[in-house]
């Protein structure tokens, strides 16, 4: 896009509707092997099931994405990341529709 050029929203809707269907949500791992990782998945995290406060199996085909820190003490950037991640396409397709809203009034 250069100065003065309207944004295409076109490719942006496509890579939208391309993407796996939502909604999305963030999941925290609680266990010893995934302590600095926070995914997205297509479905809710589960509630602890054992006194271990481990979770249950989710299907390896609801996860979207994982973000992983080196140590336990950068984990909050990871919770930051997943969040924004499983937010994306809902701010993305509110964006679109302020975009077109805000061209409709200005012809």
């Amino acid at each position: 896009m250069n100065d003065g050029e309207a944004l295409d929203l076109g490719p942006i809707e496509d890579r939208l509707s391309n993407s796996t269907p939502g909604p999305w949500f963030r999941y925290a791992f609680n266990d010893d092997k995934f302590t600095t990782s926070i995914a997205v998945a297509t479905v809710p995290q589960p509630q602890p099931t054992s006194h271990r406060g481990r979770f249950p199996d989710v299907p390896l085909e609801s996860f979207v994405a994982l973000t992983m820190w080196p140590d336990v003490f950068s984990s909050y950037q990871a919770d930051a990341d997943a969040s924004f991640i499983a937010n994306a396409p809902t701010d993305i397709a509110a964006l679109i529709a302020e975009v077109r809203r805000l061209r409709e009034l200005l012809r």
